[in-house]
């Protein structure tokens, strides 16, 4: 298994989840990076047929080593070039804190998102216990951990180019607003350290997971007849 996947990792919940899935044949990562998360999926189950989204050219040459179908765009500002209802599956791992616009993304999935068809979205968690102590303390977000561990603002992407923070509250009133309805909540668990990582495995499946677990995974089906439509 590829580093990049360890127990408790939005994309290792992210893949366990997708293959214990029925009848999913079509998948879409939203913002795919070096394409491992594809890659990953076709070893697990070869009749995937797999697409990626991109902007950054050097993610892209890295994807396509990989032979992984991936498309570049911008998705913040483009549509998605692709069939309605066309995907059984969209992935978007660790990006919905990097868009400005949330619903016009989420609106944009729902067009190219089956009647049947799953989103599955993980985002840093800012109910997370660890979040609050700072706010506490007088100290601001620090969700990436990319950034400097003595300053999370310090440098032009100043939070890892993170411009939202949400909560569990959050996404569900947003998810609930752009026409999706919440089939489950899971925590990450991503930590090295023994104890730790125990408690958030069982955290990550409660109401628990909300202030426990540092990141949060949505797993949500569009509503039909919802109203919101792109402009």
């Amino acid at each position: 298994m590829n580093m990049f996947f360890i127990d408790g990792s939005p994309q290792t919940v992210t893949c366990d989840y997708i293959i214990k899935l029925k009848n999913v044949k079509r998948i879409l990562d939203v913002g795919c990076g070096d394409g491992t998360l594809l890659n990953h999926l076709r070893n697990m189950r070869s009749t995937f047929e797999l697409y990626g989204l991109e902007v950054d050219k050097r993610q892209i040459k890295k994807a396509r080593l990989l032979k992984v179908n991936v498309i570049r765009t911008n998705i913040e500002n483009n549509r998605f070039e692709f069939p309605k209802k066309y995907f059984d599956v969209i992935v978007c791992t660790e990006i919905i804190e990097h868009i400005l616009d949330t619903d016009n993304l989420l609106i944009k999935i729902r067009k190219v998102l089956k009647d049947d068809g799953y989103l599955i979205i993980s985002t840093p968690n800012m109910g997370w216990i660890y979040h609050i102590i700072r706010l506490i303390l007088n100290h601001g977000p620090k969700t990436s951990f990319k950034a400097p561990s003595y300053h999370a603002y310090r440098g032009d992407l100043r939070d890892g180019g993170h411009v939202h923070y949400f909560t569990k509250t959050d996404l569900n009133d947003i998810f609930i607003d752009n026409g999706y309805q919440i089939v489950a909540t899971f925590g990450t668990w991503n930590v090295n350290n023994i104890l730790f990582r125990k408690i958030l495995m069982i955290s990550s499946k409660t109401l628990l997971n909300s202030i426990l677990n540092p990141g949060i995974i949505f797993i949500v089906k569009k509503r039909r007849n919802n109203k919101n439509t792109l402009k």
